[in-house]
């Protein structure tokens, strides 16, 4: 049967120690399908939120990031052996300006807009609408993977989207995400 092999890991080492941090388990073929089965149960919800309603989530993620920066930083070092100073001003500070701007822009961006039609159409209305895509798959890489996991995993959430978030083998950075996706249900429900 596909996807049923044995449960195998993936370890997880600090790169300049060597030291082993934790074990994720390798996913299966099945699991696969069950994650896209979810994130498509979960665009269904997410028609029906408001862009305002993900706004006020991504507001949770800024004072997330805001209020557990020294954490994040040591967490995000520990995995991928950066320097300190490089992931506070290239990944804290910067997931923080995309948060921001995202909360506060997406609900204007994101409207109905009226447009100009043809003049072939006078007395007609012409207008643009912005529909999710449904299901985004993000894949990031290892080196940089909390910064480019979590703004296009924000972004396409604050589009309507349900996310599949696929991190780096290598730095998967298990712990950020969990702290992420519990600061609201609809975090946790919307990004696989």
């Amino acid at each position: 049967m596909q996807g049923s092999r044995p449960m195998s890991h993936i370890e997880v080492f600090q790169p300049i120690s060597a030291e082993s941090l934790y074990q994720i388990e390798e996913v299966t073929a099945d699991q696969v399908q069950q994650v896209f089965k979810q994130a498509r149960e979960a665009k269904k919800r997410m028609r029906q939120t408001t862009a305002e309603q993900r706004a006020a989530v991504i507001r949770k993620v800024l004072i997330f990031l805001a209020e557990k920066r020294e954490w994040l930083v040591d967490e995000i070092a520990r995995e991928t052996g950066r320097s300190r100073l490089d992931i506070l001003v290239g990944d804290i500070v910067q997931m923080a300006e995309d948060a921001d701007w995202l909360a506060r822009r997406s609900p204007e961006i994101l409207k109905d807009k009226k447009v100009p039609g043809p003049i072939t159409l006078i007395g007609k209305k012409s207008r643009i609408f912005n529909e999710p895509r449904g299901v985004v798959l993000v894949i990031s890489p290892w080196n940089i993977s909390m910064q480019i996991g979590l703004l296009a995993s924000l972004t396409a959430f604050a589009a309507g989207n349900a996310v599949i978030l696929k991190p780096s083998e290598e730095t998967p950075l298990k712990n950020i995400w969990k702290e992420i996706l519990a600061l609201d249900p609809l975090l946790q429900e919307a990004i696989q």
